[in-house]
């Protein structure tokens, strides 16, 4: 398909025109890469992310009533 493409563009187009469109695919081309080399770079910054969220250490917050639900009040407080 690509030397199609050339052929077409080498056969049919006036010489201004093929030059303009093969500046702008190069062009194109370049700011394609360049998009690529930033998805990487996020992909990675993502994976630590979720590398670092899974090995930290969990923390457990116990909010119950019972037994130790006094622990933190004075004996005033805990008679009434």
């Amino acid at each position: 398909m690509r030397r199609f493409k050339l052929w077409l563009i080498e056969q049919f187009l006036p010489v201004w025109l093929k030059s303009e469109l093969l500046r702008e695919n190069d062009r194109l081309r370049a700011e394609l890469r360049e998009k690529d080399t930033h998805i990487r770079e996020l992909n990675a910054y993502i994976e630590g992310l979720e590398f670092g969220l899974r090995t930290q250490r969990r923390i457990t917050i116990n909010n119950r009533l019972g037994r130790y639900a006094n622990d933190n009040k004075s004996p005033e407080e805990v008679k009434a």
